[in-house]
């Protein structure tokens, strides 16, 4: 997670997962904006794909706040390994979220004219996100997946994430930590930026 205030765009390329686990266990990718740090007027603008440990897997845009939550899915599903693209953005109040599957050429995009979104919360930082573990489910075992190609735009001016003031989550029993401060499981973990544009995440339990 990039973050320090002035982010106006968030992207990335991932390959879909094809985690295991059944249909009781998920794991989320996305790129976006808004989330770190963690606070009650916090806006994300977010686009990604969901995997199941079923073999299913969806891919979204997201404008969230507190109060309100938008979110839309796409007609079509990614399939296993195909290349995913996200980019988020914000441009004067504008909110805008773009999935791509690049191996397909199907597309969802959508701009909300600040619906949800707060510019100044959702341009606090950039974020590169695997996370799961929602709403009574299981994390499904996705292995090591990579992140790649992470790219913000801060204050007009673009670079990969290893040029950031960045930070690290780890996933803690269904919340997030750097380390794990109080008890529970570590979920999953990322590595260190590698080739200062890529990172990867492992799973660790469900």
């Amino acid at each position: 997670m990039a973050y320090g205030g002035g982010y106006s765009q968030a992207s990335a390329n991932w390959n879909a997962n094809c985690p295991s686990g059944g249909s009781n266990a998920y794991v989320s990718a996305w790129a976006g904006l808004g989330a770190y740090p963690q606070g009650s007027s916090d806006s994300i603008i977010q686009s990604g794909t969901d995997n199941w440990g079923d073999g299913t897997r969806t891919a979204w845009i997201e404008n969230y706040s507190p109060s309100n939550d938008s979110e839309i899915y796409a007609s079509w599903h990614p399939g296993c390994g195909d290349w995913m693209y996200s980019d988020n953005g914000i441009n004067n109040g504008v909110a805008s979220m773009y999935i791509e599957n690049e191996t397909t050429g199907n597309w969802l995009s959508s701009a909300f004219t600040s619906i949800n979104t707060n510019p100044g919360n959702a341009s606090k930082s950039a974020e590169w996100i695997v996370e799961g573990k929602c709403c009574g489910l299981n994390l499904a075992n996705f292995g090591t997946w990579y992140l790649q190609n992470d790219y913000y735009v801060r204050n007009g001016s673009g670079h990969y994430v290893g040029s950031s003031t960045h930070d690290y989550a780890v996933m803690c029993n269904g919340g997030i930590g750097n380390p794990c401060s109080w008890p529970g499981t570590k979920n999953a973990h990322p590595g260190g930026i590698v080739g200062g544009n890529q990172f990867p995440v492992y799973w660790d339990h469900a």
